[in-house]
């Protein structure tokens, strides 16, 4: 693991790591700017005066100018007013945490440009904004001779007299110049994979020869600096949070994590098993996704509270690790490899031309599909229910479920659409709501108009499912319970049924006598096609649109092949 720190800021850019962190609400009211023109050339134009003394206006609006196209790049490429409020306190020589800010926002832009890039995917635009600046020179200093790259001759003097690394780092280029972007990046690929060591030249500022006396001073240092370098030391090794603020605004509260004990060695210290700051899974801070202005004060001030202890001592760098810590940073590694030859490929894959356009084809014709598909859901389906023929209550259904429809309730029927090609089912259409969940995901264009189930059918319990043809009084109820008791072999109804197998098991239930058993099962179905037609028929068309393997569909009753086959 390696990242660029505060003691890598305060060595490229002359940045201390001490002072409070920025709050933009913090800038007076003494200096009112503002601008209308926001592109680059026209803010020129608009703000620089011809008068020989820079007024404090001016010198605010250079700032602001400066702050969002050099130091902090804003993705729109424009003039953004959220930097007024620091260029006020900039311009008033007010003290904040500016190293802190700057890495802070680095970390923020690589968590953003990660995101996006998971987002390319989908064919979506790759942009990367912030600091970046900052990264490139921190990788030439670090990386300097596994990237191959030099100071021309020319920048020695400027190099000789300079008082941060990063005026030598600007000027520092490939020795073999001319590279393609997809070559470059091949051959900078294969460098970072093949590093599989930590050496010394990682940490290029351990020694600090070059910089502010409070950056160059020897740790431990004298006594009458005593105080200064420790808290400057305090600052580089103690984890904590950084703050990536900026604006006023409600969505510019973010915080992101510091963790120098991670990377112990490119402070020139042993590498030991390291802890996390986060005790618990919701003190995670990931910049600005999810956090809110209390839970930004509320972490800001609970991590910076000062919870570890220094104590110098002399020592003699060391880039070295436990035990400990090598065992368990190559499980975690080990564990995420990926074949070179592979990787490679892919990644030589991402270059070539054909490959491009074919992976460009396929976006755009995923982009056609997608288009058509909102276009079709324009039009949305009534939500699919279950139909439950065995209820045992006739309290009426929620009006979330599928509305059953009572007995005095008027037939509603199904409806067409002004287009010959399009098909509109009422919602209390019964038959809709019986088809599987198969049918239902397929366009409803194709389905033809049917002649719709007698609403009557559908009611609460299973004895109106089936009605008789006509109505059973009490006299003919006496008549039948005579005639039954008459002829014992008369099939009686389910509900009799059961009660009888229930009291006369040792009859009904006998193995010992199979051949009544199967004559009492041929009289239950003559007795069930005994029903009215309309009631079977009813019957038979439910049990069948409820079976998995029949669907409806261009007029006659399909399998499953043939509505695989057939194109909705």
């Amino acid at each position: 693991m390696m990242t660029p720190t505060l003691l890598d800021v305060a060595a490229i850019i002359g940045l201390s790591p001490l002072g409070d962190t920025y709050d933009p609400c913090k800038a007076s009211d003494t200096i009112k700017f503002d601008f209308r023109n926001k592109s680059y050339s026209k803010y020129i134009v608009e703000n620089r005066k011809t008068s020989d003394e820079v007024s404090d206006e001016e010198h605010v609006a250079f700032l602001t100018l400066w702050l969002s196209q050099y130091v902090f790049c804003t993705q729109s490429l424009q003039v953004a007013k959220k930097f007024i409020p620091m260029a006020i306190q900039l311009h008033e020589c007010q003290q904040f945490n500016f190293a802190r800010l700057i890495l802070g926002c680095l970390y923020e832009s690589m968590r953003d440009a990660c995101e996006h890039l998971k987002r390319t995917g989908d064919g979506s635009t790759f942009l990367g904004a912030g600091p970046f600046w900052l990264l490139q020179l921190w990788l030439t200093a670090t990386f300097h001779a596994e990237l191959d790259l030099f100071l021309p001759e020319p920048y020695y003097e400027e190099s000789r007299t300079r008082r941060v690394e990063g005026t030598r780092l600007a000027r520092m280029v490939p020795r073999e110049r001319g590279l393609g972007y997809d070559v470059a990046f091949q051959q900078y690929f294969n460098t970072f994979l093949n590093l599989k060591k930590f050496k010394p030249s990682f940490a290029p500022f351990v020694d600090r020869p070059l910089g502010p006396p409070w950056f160059t001073h020897r740790f431990p240092s004298p006594p009458e600096f005593e105080t200064v370098t420790n808290n400057i030391w305090t600052a580089y090794l103690m984890p904590t949070v950084l703050s990536c603020r900026i604006g006023l605004t409600s969505g510019d509260f973010g915080l992101v994590g510091y963790f120098p004990n991670l990377v112990s060695r490119q402070f020139g210290l042993t590498q030991i098993l390291p802890k996390s700051i986060y005790l618990e899974e919701r003190e995670v801070c990931l910049g600005k996704h999810g956090m809110t202005e209390p839970q930004f004060h509320s972490f800001l001030n609970h991590f910076n509270q000062p919870s570890y202890e220094l104590t110098p001592f002399d020592f003699a760098p060391s880039h070295a690790c436990t035990r400990e810590f090598f065992t368990w940073w190559s499980r975690h590694y080990e564990g995420r490899l990926v074949d070179k030859t592979a990787l490679l490929t892919a990644i030589s894959n991402g270059f070539d031309s054909s490959i491009l356009n074919k992976i460009k084809s396929k976006l755009n014709a995923r982009g056609s599909k997608s288009k058509a598909g909102s276009s079709d859901s324009s039009k949305p389906l009534p939500p699919p229910s279950k139909v439950e023929l065995q209820i045992a209550s006739r309290k009426r259904p929620p009006s979330t479920e599928t509305p059953s429809v009572s007995k005095k309730q008027r037939h509603i029927p199904a409806t067409c659409s002004s287009a010959p090609d399009k098909v509109l089912i009422q919602q209390k259409t019964f038959l809709f709501f019986s088809l599987p969940a198969n049918l239902r995901s397929c366009g409803l264009q194709d389905i033809p108009v049917l002649s719709t189930i007698p609403e009557q059918t559908t009611v609460a319990t299973t004895q109106d499912l089936f009605p008789s043809a006509e109505p059973i009084t009490d006299e003919k109820k006496k008549k039948k319970k005579k005639k039954k008791e008459h002829q014992p072999t008369q099939e009686s109804t389910p509900e009799r049924k059961s009660s009888e197998i229930e009291a006369q098991p040792d009859t009904l239930a006998s193995p010992e006598d199979p051949p009544l058993e199967q004559s009492e099962r041929k009289k239950k179905k003559k007795k069930k096609q005994k029903k009215s037609p309309a009631a079977a028929s009813a019957a038979v068309l439910l049990e069948d649109i409820q079976q998995p393997s029949w669907f409806f569909g261009r007029g006659r009753w399909q399998n499953d092949q043939d509505l695989r086959e057939t194109r909705w």
